[in-house]
């Protein structure tokens, strides 16, 4: 066959490989896609930290002020940036927002004490925010025990109350204000700058106004003042707690930091408007710039980072459409993401993430990744260190998520899904394609294999090589191949058997002769003579017999085609040859004859079937014992005659009930003293078949032992 390229097995590797490579250069496309986005992206961020930095280099200005003084933290307060209007009624409503964000003072906060304190007795939650040039301040007070201020009781230290200190107009010098209701009402504060002892207001104070509200756990305090009376941004606040309605003697005092002295003061830590206008110009709509000084608070910070949704998401799809069907194959393939928004920023706090932390204590530009939860997506961090000579200002930090990239990257597996799932449909054309040629390749194989021999076991010249070189064609011409050899094998023994005959009778025919010649010189032979004389001609007989089979089996199928058909009455016949043929030739054997009273017309050799029944009759006889009938019966079904012929005796095996009317098949022992080359019913068989109808044979069963023989033969119409 020699070494060919496109064979059944490589056509389908290369349809196979061509239908896996298509989602495999997707997928790796996509892949390398994101790989380089996200690369670009970095780059990007990183430039925009740079150039950032490169605007605030050298401006020593916007990071020096009384906010870098503050290295104690209990003093300092933060304040955040409010976008929504407060309505200053006593209720933290307003305040949903940034209530996380509250500050806890108790134990650890007391400024004064003058009995016994315990942390649930006085504690507060503090928030401050920035809206409009004014200070927004809410408290929330936990008092086991709530005295209002007296009418009768000038000083406003003989009630619960609030104070706020801020630096004066002078260094060194600062302002102490106090707020005491009557009952839960409008609030104004009170400065208390001439009588410390008494704590006797000097004046009241409109800018400082609110709401004193009772609670179940004690009352909230929410108040409004001006952003210009916090000078220097030092401001402190404590609330006053007055347990005894009687004697009305302070008890605690719980601050954010000391109010007696400006030294005392807090530090309010605001965003700074001159960092964001600076670095507002730069950012981009997706990203976050954040300015974080050298003590890792956040100074500054504009705009937000967001991720958009998953377009994947099978969630809430109802819709029925082939994309959202084909939506869970998608989602299967492609990165799960979800809406990523940043947080609202904690202004003037210290970032908590210590890998950050770590990288802008070194200095140096660096780039970093965090992950989402449950998300795919990841936060790009790019920063850039702020310096003034060699001193370390601060770093920027620009933010953004991934969401987008991660979208394009989706994007980019749908379209190799959708023209995979186009390809595998073409594909599945084309292999249906395929194997239809190959199954109606298969069956004309298989067909002429079928009819290459024909019913005498003859080979046919019907049977074409294929010129296709593929396998498939290979075997083909191996087959094509084969049935030549055989049929020329098939010639030869064929003629062999001619051969055989012609030649094998010429040397029987002399030694018969020369027998009879023997015979007639030996005037009085010896018994032990005549014994092997006549041994000898029997012998010469079972030769003759056996040269006059094969002569028959060979030229049966050429002789068939020369006799003459004739109309004759099968029943009429088969009694005819019973009665003077079998019965006279078996004479210890008893023939039952069944037929039915009608005629039988049949068209056919007449010799010819008595043929047939002669080899049926014969092995009936070789195979039954004497005793036992054997019973012929002829009868009509379908237009069809059936003649049977039942003997009983040993079975026929199964795998034999067919091959028995093969050439060269017998069952009988070979100690019989006949010749039997096992023609006999191949030859019954060859004249039924000629006669357009066939012959079979079965065991009698119904615990009977014995064999059942039946021609089947059809009737003109």
């Amino acid at each position: 066959m020699g070494f060919r390229f496109f064979t059944l097995r490589i056509k389908l590797a290369l349809v196979s490989v061509l239908l896996i490579a298509i989602p495999l250069i997707g997928f790796w496309y996509a892949s390398q896609m994101q790989s380089y986005l996200l690369f670009a992206q970095e780059q990007a961020l990183s430039l925009t930290a740079k150039a950032v930095s490169t605007i605030l280099y050298e401006r020593q200005d916007l990071f020096e002020s009384s906010v870098l003084q503050s290295f104690d933290e209990q003093k300092e307060i933060h304040a955040y940036l409010i976008d929504n209007q407060i309505t200053l009624d006593g209720y933290p409503d307003d305040w949903n927002n940034l209530l996380g964000q509250a500050k806890y003072y108790g134990f650890d906060n007391v400024l004064q004490n003058y009995g016994i304190y315990e942390d649930d007795t006085l504690n507060f939650r503090h928030l401050i925010g920035i809206r409009n040039n004014y200070f927004y301040v809410l408290f929330i007070v936990n008092d086991n025990s709530f005295i209002f201020r007296d009418p009768n009781y000038p000083g406003l230290n003989k009630s619960d109350h609030l104070q706020i200190a801020v630096q004066g107009k002078y260094e060194g010098q600062h302002d102490l204000y106090f707020l005491s209701p009557y009952k839960s009402s409008k609030i104004n504060g009170h400065l208390m700058r001439n009588d410390p002892l008494n704590f006797i207001p000097e004046r009241y104070e409109p800018d400082i106004y609110g709401y004193w509200r009772e609670t179940q756990e004690g009352y909230n305090i929410e108040i409004r003042m001006p952003a210009s009376m916090v000078k220097n941004n030092r401001i402190s606040f404590a609330i006053g707690d007055v347990d005894d309605p009687v004697s009305r003697k302070l008890n605690t005092v719980v601050g954010t930091s000391g109010t007696e002295q400006s030294s005392d003061l807090g530090f309010l830590l605001a965003r700074s408007p001159m960092l964001e206008s600076i670095i507002s110009a730069l950012h981009s709509p997706s990203a976050r710039i954040r300015i974080i000084d050298n003590r890792l608070r956040q100074r500054a910070s504009v705009g937000q980072y967001y991720g958009e949704p998953d377009k994947f998401s099978i969630e809430g799809q109802n819709a029925f459409s082939w994309k959202n069907m084909l939506k869970p194959v998608y989602a299967f393939f492609s990165n799960r993401y979800k809406e990523a928004y940043s947080q609202v920023p904690k202004y003037l706090s210290q970032i908590e993430d210590h890998e950050i932390e770590k990288a802008m204590q070194k200095g140096q530009p660096f780039t970093l990744r965090r992950a989402i939860q449950d998300s795919d997506a990841e936060i790009l961090i790019a920063g850039e260190p702020i310096k003034y000579g060699d001193t370390l200002m601060g770093t920027v930090l620009v933010e953004q998520a991934t969401n987008n990239i991660l979208t394009e990257k989706n994007n980019i597996i749908e379209k190799t899904i959708n023209i995979t799932l186009i390809v595998f449909l073409l594909g599945g054309v084309v292999l249906i394609a395929f194997a239809s040629r190959l199954s109606s390749r298969i069956r004309e194989l298989a067909s002429q294999a079928e009819t290459a021999i024909g019913k005498d076991g003859r080979i046919k010249d019907t049977f074409y090589a294929s010129n296709v070189q593929d396998e498939l064609g290979d075997l083909s011409r191996g087959f094509a191949t084969m049935l030549k050899q055989l049929k020329e094998y098939n010639r030869y023994q064929e003629k062999m058997a001619n051969n055989l005959e012609h030649e094998m009778r010429t040397p029987i025919a002399g030694i018969s002769a020369n027998i009879t010649n023997l015979e007639k010189k030996i005037a009085t032979p010896s018994i032990e003579l005549q014994n092997h004389l006549s041994g000898i001609k029997d012998n010469v007989k079972r030769m003759e017999s056996i040269m006059t089979s094969i002569r028959e089996a060979m030229v049966l199928d050429d002789a068939l085609k020369l006799d003459e058909q004739t109309d004759f009455d099968l029943k009429e016949s088969l009694m005819v040859w019973v009665r003077d043929g079998y019965k006279q030739t078996f004479p210890e054997f008893n023939f039952v004859l069944k037929f039915p009273e009608e005629q039988i017309p049949f068209l056919g050799d007449p010799i010819r079937i008595r043929q047939m029944l002669d080899k049926l009759i014969e092995n009936a006889v070789d195979f039954s014992a004497a005793e036992h009938p054997i019973i012929i019966e002829l009868s009509l079904e379908n237009q069809m005659a059936h003649i049977s012929i039942m003997n009983k005796g040993p079975e026929l095996p199964s795998e034999l009930q067919e091959q028995i009317f093969e050439s060269m098949v017998s069952l009988r022992q070979k100690s019989d003293s006949k010749s039997h080359l096992g023609l006999g019913l191949y030859v019954a068989k060859k004249i039924a078949e000629f006669h357009g109808g066939g012959i079979q044979a079965k065991n009698i069963g119904n615990r009977t032992s014995g064999v059942i023989f039946t021609v089947f033969l059809p009737l003109q119409k």
